[in-house]
């Protein structure tokens, strides 16, 4: 009889240890994933940061209204919708402005300091009227972020490593 007992509390906690195991497991994995944001326009203002409703969208094309890009996330504009940079510093993983048509102005920094390991992209396009700095930085090494302005103009750029063991960044305008 106790061997029984003794049996089943264990599978009790074996099975109580795996839930626990899965449950941390995706709490920080969700966390760690980068989500990609369109620049849509149709907010309250031009702004980055515009709430009720934002200019981003969680899809190509889609609907306006998704949540304002942050550090971990992959920023994309291929509309013509105007977008002042007005936040102070915009954290991102990834810049791809490939198909934009709109005017990027503002005065704000982008900083892409890529949280995801691997090659990152910073792609300029458009029209810039914008006077902020471009804050560019590889985290890990082996990590490799790829600038091609497309011969836009930027007011300032910034580039350094985010971390001890930085990775490398290329320009890659002829």
């Amino acid at each position: 009889m106790h061997t029984g007992l003794i049996g089943i509390c264990l599978r009790h906690q074996l099975i109580l240890k795996g839930v626990i195991f899965l449950v941390l497991f995706f709490a920080f994995y969700s966390n760690a994933q980068a989500a990609s944001r369109y620049w849509v326009g149709g907010g309250s203002s031009s702004n980055w940061d515009a709430t009720i409703p934002t200019n981003w969208s969680a899809t190509d094309g889609g609907a306006n209204d998704a949540s304002v890009p942050t550090t971990q996330d992959n920023v994309f504009f291929k509309s013509s919708a105007n977008c002042a940079v007005n936040v102070t510093t915009a954290s991102l993983d990834s810049l791809d402005m490939t198909g934009y048509t709109g005017t990027l102005s503002g005065s704000g920094t982008i900083a892409v300091r890529p949280v995801s390991t691997g090659t990152q992209v910073v792609k300029l396009a458009g029209t810039i009227t914008w006077t902020g700095t471009l804050n560019l930085g590889a985290r890990n090494t082996g990590d490799i972020l790829n600038f091609t302005s497309n011969g836009k103009t930027v007011s300032n750029i910034s580039v350094g490593p985010q971390s001890p063991t930085s990775g490398e960044i290329y320009f890659l305008d002829s």
